[in-house]
């Protein structure tokens, strides 16, 4: 695994063209010089070093070359991954590989003094070296994280309306707090979300202790963050697997069984609460219905109870909990209530 035990180095990356080297000038009688022919140039180099460490699958050490066409507007398109032996490269590697031409620009290839489309080629070598133990990555329960607000603050500048994506592992200090943080992806490439995610790591707390065998010093952490866009921010959808931080057990639920429902010898109830969550991880503005029957304080019941639940403040998904629906069904039946005759 690439981010675990191995690394690979970029031992050489060069363009090179089927046109041929640098640019030529020629000179026409009683003209200006023409420019004949110029291969492509990176007006912004891709980061294949950090595209190949946050790579999850195997990888040998072996020579492969990208194979792409840049087009008129210096865009990369059409890329594909061969090795040594000229066979195609597929799969992860290959989507590792190019993903990162795909936020870039070169200056276009010029032939007779325009631009055309041309084949560029991209040679490297992955060297596979061993690293030190990364140690044991846990996943606890945060009871703080980033609110949404805080999640906008810390956009990167001119990123506003790009949809971004980071994961940074951390150790965990004695404080409960993420430290130490290493980025390990982010996309798009070199527009800051890495770093905007390691400045929102400290704002983590987990006060989880640690798994058996593990100490401080091997315990990791991983943080999956989600930067969204103006097109993408609004996702307030019902959460369908909760992460519970709190949650109230069944003598809760007996003793807020409804004192009005009891003398009216009513000995079960239902009703569903959908909640907020907050920016705590607590429910609020909840609202009540299905209730049966209605009148005799199950309504209030559902909401005092609803009360109890609180959600971790992150998702895995790397989302603030806060802003999203949660469905609570409840069923209320009466601990005094006399068993039922045969």
């Amino acid at each position: 695994m690439m981010n675990r035990q191995t690394f690979a180095t970029i031992a050489a990356v060069a363009a090179s063209l089927t046109v041929g080297g640098a640019g030529a000038m020629a000179q026409e009688a009683g003209n200006s010089p023409v420019e004949r022919d110029r291969s492509p140039g990176w007006l912004e180099a891709p980061n294949f070093n950090q595209a190949i460490q946050s790579y999850q699958g195997s990888v040998r050490a072996r020579d492969l070359t990208i194979r792409c066409q840049v087009q008129l507007d210096g865009s990369v398109t059409d890329c594909t991954v061969t090795d040594d032996a000229g066979g195609v490269v597929s799969g992860g590697l290959s989507r590792t590989l190019t993903d990162p031409l795909s936020t870039v620009r070169m200056s276009p290839a010029i032939r007779n003094g325009e631009p055309v489309v041309a084949p560029v080629q991209i040679p490297f070598s992955i060297r596979i070296e061993t690293l030190p133990p990364m140690g044991s990555v846990i996943d606890p329960v945060w009871v703080e994280a980033p609110t949404p607000d805080q999640i906008r603050e810390a956009r990167p500048a001119g990123a506003e309306e790009i949809y971004g994506t980071a994961t940074v592992q951390c150790r965990l200090g004695d404080d409960g707090r993420p430290r130490a943080c290493d980025v390990l992806h982010d996309r798009p490439f070199n527009r800051g979300f890495g770093e905007a995610a390691r400045q929102l790591a400290p704002l983590f707390l987990t006060r989880s202790g640690l798994p058996a065998g593990v100490s401080p010093e091997q315990a990791r952490v991983k943080l999956h963050f989600v930067f969204p866009n103006s097109e993408t921010v609004g996702d307030y959808s019902a959460l369908r697997r909760a992460p519970w931080m709190a949650v109230p057990d069944e003598a809760d639920l007996s003793r807020l069984f409804p004192a009005q429902a009891r003398a009216r010898g009513i000995s079960e109830g239902r009703a569903t609460a959908e909640c907020v969550v907050q920016d705590d991880g607590h429910l609020g503005q909840c609202d009540v219905h299905g209730v049966t029957p209605e009148g005799v304080g199950f309504e209030q019941a559902v909401r005092d109870i609803a009360a109890m639940f609180a959600v971790s403040p992150w998702l895995r998904e790397g989302r603030p909990s806060a802003g999203r629906r949660v469905r609570l069904p409840f069923l209320f039946v009466d601990p005094e209530a006399p068993p039922p005759a045969n």
